[in-house]
């Protein structure tokens, strides 16, 4: 009898000191860099909304200023997508300066983006400084 207490108690013990290692680790909350930002990226820029459309590849560009060493693949695969067929012929303009962007960034670094600001503006200083660029080789 003292035994078979024995057993129970140290059966107990063990499975207390198991859960405790197991519950201490807890549930991973932490989501990754592309879990966080990339997919939900992704997942807007398929939207039906031209204008929802639009302000996520303006959100893009913004992740990719504030994160610039992060790989960005899926995430200019669907710029590029966007850029070829796009619903609207603003959209695939926008796509297609955000894809000269990511691709080129080291040119627009010192363009700081801001979701406070106006997108438009953003599109127009990457837009004057490819001309600039451009004109500059020439």
């Amino acid at each position: 009898m003292k035994a078979s207490r024995n057993v129970k108690l140290f059966t107990a013990i063990l499975l207390i000191g198991l859960s405790a290692s197991i519950f201490a680790n807890g549930p991973k909350t932490e989501k990754s860099f592309q879990e966080k930002y990339i997919k939900g990226a992704e997942y807007a820029l398929g939207n039906d909304l031209p204008s929802v459309v639009e302000s996520s590849i303006f959100v893009s560009m913004e992740i990719k200023d504030r994160f610039p060493a992060q790989k960005y693949d899926h995430l200019i695969n669907k710029l590029e997508n966007l850029a070829r067929d796009g619903q609207t012929v603003s959209i695939r303009y926008k796509a297609g300066l955000a894809v000269i962007y990511f691709n080129y960034y080291d040119l627009f670094k010192e363009i700081k983006i801001d979701s406070r600001e106006n997108p438009d503006q953003y599109f127009k200083s990457i837009t004057n400084k490819i001309e600039n660029n451009f004109f500059a080789l020439n």
